[in-house]
């Protein structure tokens, strides 16, 4: 089986910032070459000429994106189209992934059957930020799942969400969670010393993460924990005129509201592991989230963590038992489960609760199980298309 996946994020080009999903495709494309699966990645980047390398068993095919303005869009489509047509020459392909929005452009081949990964697209989270949807990107999105002879989804939520906007017939269509990298997070050190009152959050720093209602959450208790101390890592997220949310962030406060507050930067994702174990707790208040694997990444490193209670948030963190749960929308809830979890200290349910939250994710991400089952769905689909 050969299959080829469309990502424009995926780790080894220093002129891109890496996300979840370029991460999700690191971890599972090493497994399906470990499997003897051919994996090729094609994308648009950030490069001036068209780029093929192979690196642990991957073609990866770096389209250079265009420097043209008004038509760049359709150039890149028409170079990402003879990339992929150049490779189902020299080794067909019977399945190609893509996200929700990248195949639109995409020209269908009968012999290739066309996958698409629900990881949050922009219908889903025009929906959860109450927001219009963009004509372009909506007109795209829908030619794009027109495509599309199969879905998979990360979460319940995402797909129940994302299906109120599109027709799925009779199309096949399967849960399965993204991948992370158990090995990366499962630390192998027995006992790491945790920073009493450290509060972790890991993420772009943007409106829909929640850092807003963190930021607030942690200045309400400041004075009931002396020495309390919020650090935020991630890359920046910035507005159409160019100012960053860290910029807004330290307008829309007061400044005494930042005395406790810290802004870390991007950190390496090899990183993440450390400062997860070493904190207090983490705190991951998005107001959405498609999966989230960045709370399934701290659980693993049996790192207490409070993460969203909406959207998928309780498909991962079931309250009290493998972690704790707080609505972003609403400040006082947020604080008191914050409360809550500071002043267990570190007692036997605090450990209890962190141990049952590395077995969870242990179980529920085991790579083999998820491996499996993407290839069961992969056979499937394959088969319906053959007849």
């Amino acid at each position: 089986m050969h299959v080829c996946f469309i990502c424009h994020e995926f780790p080894g080009s220093p002129s891109v910032q890496v996300g979840g999903i370029g991460f999700f495709l690191k971890t599972f494309t090493q497994l399906l070459v470990q499997k003897g699966i051919k994996v090729s990645i094609v994308g648009v980047y950030p490069a001036g000429s068209t780029q093929t390398e192979f690196v642990d068993g991957l073609r990866i095919v770096r389209v250079g994106r265009s420097s043209f303005r008004f038509v760049g869009w359709w150039e890149n489509m028409k170079k990402l189209n003879e990339a992929i047509d150049a490779i189902h020459r020299e080794d067909p392909i019977d399945i190609l992934e893509a996200p929700e929005l990248d195949l639109a452009f995409v020209r269908k081949n009968k012999d290739i059957s066309y996958v698409i990964r629900l990881h949050g697209g922009h219908h889903f989270f025009a929906e959860a930020e109450k927001r219009k949807i963009n004509f372009w990107k909506g007109y795209q999105e829908k030619v794009s799942f027109g495509k599309a002879d199969a879905f998979i989804a990360v979460s319940d939520y995402v797909r129940q969400h994302t299906f109120k906007f599109f027709e799925l017939g009779d199309r096949p269509i399967r849960k399965i969670f993204g991948m992370i990298d158990l090995d990366k997070f499962s630390l192998k050190e027995k006992q790491i010393k945790k920073n009493k009152l450290e509060v972790i959050f890991a993420g772009t720093v943007c409106e829909k993460k929640g850092v807003k209602p963190l930021i607030h959450a942690v200045n309400e208790l400041k004075n009931e924990f002396p020495g309390l101390k919020l650090k935020i890592y991630g890359r920046e997220w910035f507005f159409s005129d160019g100012k960053s949310y860290q910029q807004h962030l330290m307008e829309y406060f007061p400044e005494s509201y930042f005395e406790n507050v810290f802004f870390m930067g991007p950190v390496a994702h090899q990183e993440l592991p450390l400062i997860f174990s070493k904190s207090h707790v983490c705190v991951f208040p998005s107001f959405m989230e498609t999966q989230g694997l960045v709370v399934s990444e701290a659980m693993a490193t049996k790192s207490m963590v409070v993460y969203t209670s909406l959207g998928p948030g309780k498909e991962l963190v079931s309250h009290g038992e493998n972690g704790f749960v707080a609505d972003p929308n609403k400040v006082d809830e947020l604080k008191t489960v914050l409360a809550q979890v500071l002043n267990m200290g570190f007692d036997d349910k605090f450990w209890k609760i962190c141990e049952n939250a590395q077995t969870f994710v242990n179980q529920a991400f085991d790579p083999h199980t998820l491996l499996n089952s993407n290839l069961d769905f992969y056979r499937q689909v394959k088969g319906v298309r053959n007849g």
